[in-house]
């Protein structure tokens, strides 16, 4: 199964047909197998796993568009945009799996890209009395997007989304104008160079989604 899946990548990592209109699911959850049996010790797949996590991260969406996944790249020029933003929490909830795998693998997972889908999360998050409920796609004049009106399926997918993000993200740092950082292992380092000054306000606004689905979970 594992080299039939191998066998499946195209040069640019992609696995499966890209002809498919919702590829990415297929794609997401092969990234997932993949980095499963590298964690396992099956070296052999380090590299075409490797490939396949680039795709991933290369067809999230920036932050300034929504920061979650779709169906396909969209990222690509002269791509069709789509009304609802390009992302939706089924194909991002995939794409975090994927991730979360890889994390565990030993990957490096940028830090930008578990902020931005943090920022996802939190714009289809909606509290409905002691529910906390999280939509399909973007809110629209003041709505949630719904599949078939079930938030059910959904929210069950945001809440694990945002565990494995949380587990994923370093610890939070102080502000610099509070306390400078302590020394930070290479992974903190790293993540510090590529984010810089917008760690802090993504930072609070993932754990004010976090915080809201607890409270809601109660």
């Amino acid at each position: 199964g594992l080299t039939w899946l191998v066998a499946q990548q195209a040069a640019d990592g992609c696995i499966g047909p890209q002809a498919i209109e919702k590829h990415l699911y297929n794609h997401s959850l092969s990234t997932q197998v993949l980095c499963e049996a590298v964690a396992s010790g099956q070296a052999v797949f380090k590299a075409p796993a490797q490939k396949a996590l680039d795709y991933v991260l290369t067809c999230q969406n920036r932050m300034a568009q929504g920061g979650g996944w779709r169906y396909r790249d969209y990222n690509l020029p002269g791509a069709m945009p789509e009304q609802d933003g390009n992302n939706d929490t089924s194909s991002t909830t995939c794409a975090v799996l994927a991730l979360a795998a890889a994390k565990k693998a030993g990957f490096h997972i940028p830090p930008r890209s578990l902020w931005a889908a943090m920022a996802w999360l939190d714009s289809v998050y909606e509290k409905r009395g002691n529910l906390a409920i999280f939509g399909y796609l973007r809110k629209r004049n003041g709505n949630l997007g719904l599949i078939h009106n079930e938030p059910h399926t959904t929210t069950a997918m945001g809440v694990l989304s945002l565990r494995l993000l949380e587990e994923m993200l370093p610890p939070p740092l102080q502000k610099p104008e509070e306390a400078p950082p302590p020394p930070a292992p290479d992974e903190l380092a790293r993540w510090i160079r590529e984010l810089g000054d917008d760690a802090y306000p993504v930072r609070e606004a993932a754990s004010k989604a976090l915080e809201k689905t607890e409270l809601g979970a109660k």
